[in-house]
């Protein structure tokens, strides 16, 4: 069903252009990394944004079938958005890619010579921009720790949040963790220093929602303000969490596909993104919010 779905975009998308002429652009391709609801938002918001259907074809459906997409010498793709970190890595490793825009990856992808260079919207949130905006959610907030991976990590991670630190207003302390990480102990440091909230960044062992859920737990314990950086904290009950927005992520891929830079130098974007408040550990733990949330901030 969704081959023959994907299947008729397309033909919609040829006759059409077939229709207006041939000096038209050609259509546009979305490879997705999986089968996943973010992904899947993006992609439908990218669609409505442009006004036209864009094609879709899944990693899982093959390298074969990818390739014979990607790849129509009769009439290539105008443009190839790879959604995912997976689908960005398939198509930079192309001899010859066509114009590329990666959607939901941490970094921008590496491109073969010859190729039209690539645009990406990443999945990254400048840390004092986090650390602002909490501090004009909570400005009785004064010392937050934030985990590094060792204690070389940290000593260099505190001085790269020396100027984070004039430009938020908080007190920002960097702590180390063990290898592996044993969260408890590192939180009972964190309390002794005197931080009234912990950012945790994304990590290698909170990829379970089980160890969130007892990360969050004992950060609360300790009377301490978890924030957490996707939609597991929040359901584990961390005070706040910030997320990406899939819909507005895609309104912005289409302004970069009409944009005239386009496949002509390399455009790398950050993901839009809100601050999302939970207003029953936020009342546990005894803070006050302004009144009204600044904006991008919301109260769940």
């Amino acid at each position: 069903m969704r081959f023959r779905l994907g299947l008729a975009a397309l033909m919609v998308a040829v006759l059409g252009t077939a229709a207006r002429g041939a000096d038209e652009p050609g259509f546009t391709v979305a490879l997705i990394s999986r089968e996943i609801r973010p992904y899947l938002l993006a992609v439908e918001s990218l669609e409505k944004a442009l006004g036209r259907p864009v094609f879709r074809v899944y990693l899982e459906d093959g390298s074969a079938r990818v390739h014979a997409v990607l790849r129509r010498p009769e009439r290539p793709p105008q443009a190839v958005v790879a959604v995912g970190p997976e689908a960005a890595d398939f198509v930079a490793s192309m001899e010859a890619m066509p114009p590329l825009l990666a959607l939901m990856v941490v970094s921008a992808p590496s491109w073969p010579k010859d190729s039209p260079p690539p645009s990406a919207v990443i999945l990254q949130i400048p840390l004092e921009d986090q650390l602002g905006r909490l501090k004009a959610v909570f400005p009785d907030l004064d010392a937050v720790v934030v985990p590094s991976e060792s204690e070389k990590a940290s000593a260099d991670f505190g001085r790269v949040l020396a100027g984070v630190r004039a430009a938020s207003g908080l007190r920002v302390l960097p702590l180390a963790l063990e290898d592996p990480p044993v969260w408890s102990r590192f939180l009972e440091r964190a309390s002794e220093m005197g931080a009234r909230a912990v950012v945790f960044l994304p990590h290698a062992s909170l990829t379970s929602t089980a160890v969130i859920r007892h990360v969050v737990a004992e950060t609360i314990l300790r009377r301490m303000l978890p924030i957490g950086y996707n939609r597991a904290f929040l359901e584990a009950g961390a005070g706040a969490a910030f997320l990406f927005d899939p819909e507005e992520t895609g309104r912005l891929a289409a302004d970069m596909l009409r944009s005239e830079r386009f496949g002509k130098e390399p455009v790398v974007q950050g993901a839009p993104y809100r601050m999302l408040v939970k207003g029953a550990t936020v009342r546990h733990l005894g803070w006050s919010l302004p009144e009204p949330l600044p904006s991008g901030v919301d109260l769940e």
